[in-house]
């Protein structure tokens, strides 16, 4: 993930504010992140305003030194720290070591420059000018990339084990490539595949993607989570407003000069930790690339396919199959959507209630197909048609748990209900991915509740 950087969350019911980073470890020492300090500094005088400093409990964050506003300047970085693609080319092709400069050229057009750059120039040790961030670098993480193999046997739903293992394939397939072209790993001996893992981790967690262009901004990776009025007021029903970049972009600029500025989103008061807030993304994102979880996430959502119902009504085989499938075509309806607590879209609404229009009122699909957006009159329009609300609530109730059932093993549940009770002690690790399934599959089930609900009111009107 390049946008959005995330403290770690140590324990389920309260966020930890730590190094922006979860559950690193090899913590640096009061002299390096003296020096790192005294390096960024003195690049501008905004960068006064703020002091990178132990929290005392979750790592490393970034504190006030004065009282700042919303919108101001609190971090300038110049543009011979901050790395492109382009630039690490030009660095290696500049460096006057052969092999150097074929290794890169040799990657050139790959995915790979950035996490190369990151292992050469850590290897350069006190030679490299990016010497003090090196050195308040983790050492170590601990996202399911570095996972072993029992602990990733924990992770579910399936997609996203599966998009885990992709992300372990691709790091060994990155180590193939790198260490023919970069031999050098650490200062102590040769790339080793802990070093490529190392690299994707930090690319992942510290890098921005702006205009197309991928960058390392030294510091500004420093910075903790706390959500903001946006994040609170979030709406579910209203859905995201605008790109998922937007915010990020209003508080982190690209200058002309190829440097990089942060804007506070905010107002801090001099002594107290300045935090950011990363955005609208759900816990699924935060886990897959960081390792944690945010207590509480109202971005939060589980992923539940309509496959089932588009297998059984929506078939083209049939001509009341087929006109349902062009209508759920016309109204674009999804064959997925990713279901936040007691969310129930529109869109699924409409599917369901589709599916639920005896054979015999396909006329009454004629008038909605002049509306091209799902809309809560189309659906009772359907019902008052001749489908039957019940009907289309079974049929989306009966779309989650099979869905449910098929991207979750039932020893899961179990496991769960162990963990929570404190029959089961677990590393912190596995810890988290079973809070994050059961977090996911505890959505699904507050889904089912708003439809259940339903279900029992048209009863009790009968």
């Amino acid at each position: 993930m390049a946008l959005y950087r995330m403290a770690a969350l140590c324990g389920w019911a309260a966020l930890a504010l730590g190094a922006g980073h979860p559950y690193e470890s090899d913590a640096p020492s009061d002299a390096d992140v003296a020096a790192f300090v005294a390096w960024y500094s003195g690049w501008d005088a905004a960068n006064a305003k703020i002091e990178v400093r132990d929290t005392m409990e979750w790592g490393l964050g970034v504190y006030a030194t004065v009282d700042i506003k919303h919108r101001n300047k609190i971090l300038h970085v110049p543009g011979e720290y901050v790395m492109t693609v382009d630039k690490a080319l030009a660095q290696a092709a500049a460096s006057g070591d052969r092999d150097t400069a074929d290794g890169f050229r040799h990657i050139e057009k790959s995915k790979y420059v950035m996490h190369a750059w990151l292992i050469y120039e850590r290897a350069r040790g006190k030679k490299s000018k990016w010497h003090p961030w090196f050195r308040v670098l983790p050492r170590e993480f601990h996202n399911p990339l570095h996972f072993t193999e029992d602990e990733v046997k924990h992770i579910e739903p399936k997609e996203v084990r599966l998009r885990v293992n992709e992300q372990r394939a691709e790091a060994l397939k990155a180590f193939k490539i790198l260490r023919h072209a970069i031999p050098q790993g650490d200062s102590h001996g040769r790339m080793t595949l802990e070093d490529v893992k190392w690299a994707m981790s930090v690319v992942a967690t510290r890098s921005w993607h702006i205009g197309g262009k991928q960058y390392l901004v030294p510091v500004a990776g420093m910075f903790n989570h706390a959500p903001d009025h946006d994040d609170h007021a979030f709406d579910p029903k209203q859905g995201r407003q605008g790109p998922r970049s937007q915010k990020f972009l209003q508080y982190h600029k690209i200058l002309e000069d190829g440097g990089a500025v942060v804007q506070s989103d905010r107002r801090v008061a001099a002594g107290e930790q300045a935090f950011e807030s990363y955005g609208d993304n759900a816990n699924s994102i935060y886990f897959e690339h960081h390792g944690f979880l945010q207590a509480g996430n109202p971005y939060d959502c589980i992923t539940i396919s309509f496959q089932k119902a588009l297998d059984k009504y929506f078939t083209k085989a049939t001509a009341h199959g087929k006109r349902l499938y062009d209508a759920g075509r016309h109204f674009n309806l999804p064959q997925k959507h990713c279901f936040h607590r007691e969310e129930v879209p529109l869109a699924a609404s409409l599917l369901h209630a589709l599916a639920a229009l005896p054979i015999d009122k396909l006329k009454c699909l004629d008038p909605l197909l002049a509306h091209h957006a799902p809309s809560a009159g189309a659906i009772q329009a359907l019902y008052q048609c001749g489908g039957h609300e019940a009907a289309a609530l079974e049929a989306f109730d009966a779309s989650i748990a099979a869905d449910l059932k098929q991207i979750y093993k039932h020893r899961s549940q179990e496991e769960e209900e162990k963990f929570h009770r404190g029959e089961l002690v677990l590393e912190q690790r596995a810890a988290t991915a079973v809070r994050h399934r059961a977090t996911l599959r505890d959505i699904a089930h507050s889904v089912q509740g708003v439809l259940r609900a339903r279900l029992r009111a048209l009863d009790n009107e009968l």
